[in-house]
Order: C-alpha cells, then structure tokens, then sequence
C-alpha cells in the first residue's frame, strides 16, 4: 500500500502544535536571553527592538486556534516566515554584530539544528536556512558598528556551518522518513480496525440468517429419506437466501469501499447514472443492516420533492450507510432520525448529542472520528470523495446536545441533460415490449414513456393473458413483468414460460417490474427464470437506461 502525498491540510494539522509551542518559546526566550546576554553574561551587542519584534511575531502563533477560519490557509505561511525571523534572521544578525564569538556561533549552531526540527522537509529546510541567514547577514553589513574583519579562527567555524546545514538536512530527512513510516503503520492498523469493525454487522445478520435456514429445514426421519418442504416453507427459505445474499454483497462492499478510500482510489465517472433520488434514498433504507424493527423505527424516509441526479448508485448507498450508521450510533438514547430528499438535496438530521463546534472543520477528513471510539474515521472522508465524483458537496451542521445534520447537495440535472439521455436509448425505438401489470394506471404512464423513445407497447392485465400473447403473438423484445398479479402472478407466468420451449417467445427477455424489496425481489426473479428487475418507483431515465442497457447485453439465443 502505498501513502499519498501530504496536502497542505494534512502538513497544517500535523504541525498544529509545534506552531503553538513554538511561538511560547520564541515569546518567552528572546526577552529572557536579551536579560542574560545584557546583564547576567554580558556580550558585545544585543538589541532590545529586535528581540521584542521576534517575541511579538510570535504572539498570532500562540492563539492560532481563535483564527477565523477563513485565516488558516494562510497559518503554514505565518509559520514559515516566523520561524526565518525569529531564528536565522536575528541569530546571523546578532552573531555578525559580536564579530563571531564563540558564544555566538554555538548559537548559530543551535538554531540550524532548532529548524531542523520545526522544518523536517530537508529541501525548505534549507531553503528557510539560506534566506534567513541571508537576510540577516545583509542587515548587520549594512550599518556595522566598526568594519567586520574575519579571523583564522572566525573562517574556521564559519566553514563547519555548511556541514552543519547538511547535517540538519539529513537529520531532517530522517525525521521524514520516520514520520512517513509511523503514518503507514497507523494507516494499516486504521484499515484492518475499519475492516473488522464494519464486517461485523454483515457477519452478525449471515449468522442470523443460516439461524433461521437450519430453523425452516424439514428434519431428517429416516435415513436416505428426502424431507417433504411445504410451498410456504421454500417461499421462507428463499427469503433467507436474499437476506444471506445481500449481507455478503454488503460485507464486499464494505471491503472495496475500505480499501479505496485508504489508497485515495478514484470513483469511476463512467459508471455514473440518472436514478431517482427518492427511490434510491428509500432502497438505502431498505437495504441497511438494521440490528432490529426497533432500530429500523428510529429512521424514517420524508420525501418533499423527488429529483433526478447522476450518481453511481453503489457508491450512493454507501455513502448514506455511512451516515444513517452514525446517526445511529449518536441516537442511541434517543428518539429519531431523519431522511429527506428536496430539491436537489438529501438531508439525514438525528436529534442526537451534536458535534463540538471545533470538530467540524476536520470532520472530512481521513482517521478522524468524533464521539465513536470505535470508528476509524474513514467514512466521512469517503462521503465527501463520493460527492465530489458526483459533482456535488457535503456539509455538516450541529448544536451539541441538540442536532446533527449532513446535507448532500446535488447538481441539477438539466433538461438538455436529460433530452440527450433520452436520445442515447436510441436502442429502444422499434423494440416490442410486452407490459404485464394489473394496476391500469401504471401500464399507462409506462407505456406513454416507453412510447416517446419509439418503443412499440403491447399490455396485458395479468399473468394468463399475457402468456396467451406470448404464445400467439410475434416476436417481443422485452417483457416488464409485474410480479404481483391476480389470476396469475409474475413469477409462475415466467416459470411456465421458460418450461414451454415450443414458441418463439419462450427465452425472451423478462424484467420483474415491481415495487416489492430488490433484496428479495431479485433472489425470487432469478429464480423464476427472470433476467432483469426494475423498480417502479425509478425515474423515467432510469427505466430508459436500464431496459437498454438489458437489450445490449442480451445475447442471442442458442
């Protein structure tokens, strides 16, 4: 595994405290040591100015936690140019002002190997070094007290400076290298604690699941006898079988998702789609591994106003994971939480214990966590990537001991978007398509938005008929199969299908169209012989889309 770049951020928060007790020090030391070279160990020249400017410098570096937040970028500059003047500005100055005493270069010694602990980037180590001494150099030759003359011994301890500087750098490096080490270390240790900690819930409710599969299971009365299985019980057990399925698409989720964000993967664009937000938001809450109905009564869906956004549904759900699970956790004693989908925008609100004011500017970012001593801190970190892949943001707003809320913000979809979308599902016109659904009012929307993109739509009401269509009509491209119906339900009109191998239409492509569960819906469909599943409540894109992407990748029959 391999460890990113620092960005600017990361360098600032890692440098947080050395900038505060480093500007106590440069405020307490200059003045202390002008009373000891002054009056204490006298010397040949010292400057109350100079020592009170660099002690003043130093005070903004003290308070930088009360900065106003929009001051902090510039803090690592402060820092930098504070510690030019305050160590190799004044130590050169005052160094060539007592003609290089050996007291003097001791402390010019001691303030290359002081930056070199403040600095442990060796090449702005040298860098501050240089321009610093430089400058302070040039100020003492500008108005010297008596012509500066160097002595033999003088060129010989001026000589050991460079090696000094080299030395610091090196010792610089060291520390870098260190540092990089030590965050690697941490960084493992944060990805398998993560990995462990969120494949618990996974694992817990598979274990739970075969609980209730061995639970379903005839017994065995005699040996070399096959149990008997009622139709409710195989029902049960294919139930089970959805449940164990989407608990370990989930634990691989969580593993992929983990490893990702630790390596700083990129989100794909390519695999971005048009979906519904409320559908999707919902699917999130249906497809969440709620400990129990308890848990599942303290979140609720509020869908004010539905919109359509670009999102690679995958990664979306499991940004919502992240936040419906730390909603949760802080909700724990207490009453709700809160999903809302309005006007390009996804809201999930807890009335739990809020978040400390100076937390929330660091909330985003990589291993911090607050209030979950269990968490990793990779989470929040992965929700802001996500949104930023989609074009969009994350923010967080929180009272302590009141709310927490995060709000996903979508950029809108225009309708220009959304015409050439349309006109991509070029793939549709001419297609016949039979709709099997017994509420009229559907088959009708349906088929007005499968007939702008030219798709040619027959109905059937239910099952029976539309297995008589099937048989006696030409051939369709597509079926969306309802699965509930009366006289005939979906799933058995499909089965019935696939058995019957004398007409043209028995391998055509069937869709579940249904508004049941997609965890359990899915392991039943593809039971039934079913190729596809839509949900009802998708957007109009989203039912363009997929019903193409099906026809392109059906393959010809055999």
């Amino acid at each position: 595994m391999t460890i990113p770049r620092e960005s600017m951020q990361d360098v600032l928060e890692r440098s947080r405290f050395a900038i505060r007790w480093g500007g106590v020090l440069g405020l307490v030391c200059h003045p202390a040591y002008y009373l000891v070279w002054t009056y204490i160990l006298p010397q040949q020249y010292d400057n109350l100015p100079l020592r009170l400017s660099a002690a003043l410098i130093c005070i903004p570096l003290i308070f930088q936690a009360r900065w106003p937040r929009r001051f902090n970028q510039y803090l690592l500059i402060s820092w930098h140019v504070c510690l030019i003047y305050v160590l190799p500005f004044v130590c050169t100055f005052l160094a060539i002002r007592n003609a290089f005493s050996t007291m003097w270069m001791m402390t010019e010694v001691m303030m290359i190997f002081i930056m070199a602990l403040c600095i442990d980037n060796p090449f702005l180590l040298m860098g501050c070094i240089g321009v610093g001494m430089l400058a302070g150099g040039l100020a003492a030759a500008a108005r010297p007290p008596a012509p500066i003359v160097l002595s033999t011994a003088n060129q010989s301890d001026l000589a050991v400076l460079p090696v000094v500087v080299l030395c610091s750098m090196l010792f610089a490096h060291t520390i870098s290298k260190g540092r990089i080490f030590v965050e690697k270390n941490r960084a493992l240790q944060a990805l398998a604690g993560s990995i462990a900690h969120e494949m618990r819930n996974p694992l817990s409710q598979l274990k739970h699941v075969l609980d209730r599969v061995e639970e379903t299971l005839p017994a065995l009365t005699e040996a070399g006898r096959v149990p008997a299985l009622s139709g409710a019980g195989a029902a049960l057990l294919y139930r089970h079988l959805a449940h164990a399925q989407l608990s370990i698409e989930r634990g691989l989720r969580v593993i992929a998702m983990t490893l990702d964000e630790v390596s700083a993967k990129q989100i794909r664009s390519d695999s971005l789609t048009y979906l519904s937000a409320a559908a999707t938001t919902r699917k999130a809450l249906d497809e969440y591994g709620f400990a129990d109905k308890k848990e599942r009564g303290k979140v609720r869906l509020v869908v004010l106003e539905d919109f359509t956004f670009k999102v690679d549904e995958t990664v979306y759900l499991f940004t919502l994971f992240n936040l419906i699970k730390n909603a949760l956790h802080h909700i724990a004693p207490l009453p709700a939480a809160t999903l809302t989908v309005d006007r390009h925008a996804v809201t999930v609100r807890d009335t739990g214990s809020g978040i400390a004011p100076e937390i929330l500017p660091h909330l985003f970012e990589p291993f911090r966590t607050a209030g979950n001593s269990a968490g990793t801190g990779l989470g929040l970190a992965y929700c802001q990537r996500a949104m930023r892949a989609f074009g969009g943001s994350i923010a967080c707003k929180s009272e302590p001991g009141k709310f927490t809320q995060f709000t996903l913000q979508f950029p809108p979809v225009s309708e220009s978007e959304v015409a050439a979308h349309e006109r991509a599902t070029a793939v549709l016109k001419g297609k016949r398509i039979l709709l099997a659904d017994d509420a009229a009012a559907q088959r009708t929307r349906t088929r007005r938005s499968l007939s702008k993109v030219g798709a040619e739509v027959d109905e059937a009401e239910n099952g029976h008929v539309a297995l008589t269509m099937l048989r006696d009509a030409a051939t369709y491209d597509l079926v969306l199969m309802d699965v509930n119906m009366p006289v005939l339900d979906g799933y058995t009109a499909t089965e019935q299908l696939r058995a019957d191998r004398d007409h043209p239409n028995w391998n055509v492509l069937v869709a579940a169209y249904t508004s049941e569960p997609g965890n359990i819906a899915r392991v039943l469909a593809r039971r039934a012989g079913m190729d596809d599943m839509i949900s009802k409540s998708c957007s109009v894109i989203e039912l363009f889309a997929v019903i193409a992407g099906a026809l392109r990748e059906r393959q010809p029959a055999v």
